[in-house]
């Protein structure tokens, strides 16, 4: 019976045989990679990841050291940009409000200026 570590290790040399092999199939097919992977039934980001491994994966088996991964790129503060928002000019606004009563037949046109009267008038009612 052999160590149970070198039987392992045989087992994942068998693995990344066959996900290389995927991997071979997959860019002679000249399918995208979710297409061949649906018709493989194998998730895509698996297939990702393996592609990730690849290069060290091809490495091992040819008795080579691993390329060594590449280098991430710095991450980078974001800030958002700057947004300069201006009033409205007064002109624009509307000088007074419009109130319509249709049982009383009555339309008021209250000035914006006395905003605080029309409030209590209107609790009034």
């Amino acid at each position: 019976m052999e160590p149970q570590g070198q039987r392992r290790e045989g087992l994942d040399e068998i693995e990344r045989r066959r996900k290389l092999g995927l991997i071979d199939q997959w860019r002679a097919s000249g399918l995208s990679l979710q297409d061949w992977a649906r018709g493989q039934d194998i998730s895509a980001q698996q297939m990702q990841g393996w592609l990730t491994h690849e290069g060290r994966w091809r490495a091992r088996l040819l008795g080579q050291k691993a390329p060594a991964p590449k280098p991430r790129k710095p991450s980078v503060k974001r800030a958002f940009a700057p947004v300069h928002i201006t009033a409205p000019a007064p002109a624009s606004m509307p000088q007074s409000v419009r109130i319509e009563h249709s049982r009383a037949a009555l339309v008021l046109h209250w000035p914006l200026g006395a905003s605080a009267q029309l409030a209590q008038l209107l609790r009034a009612l």
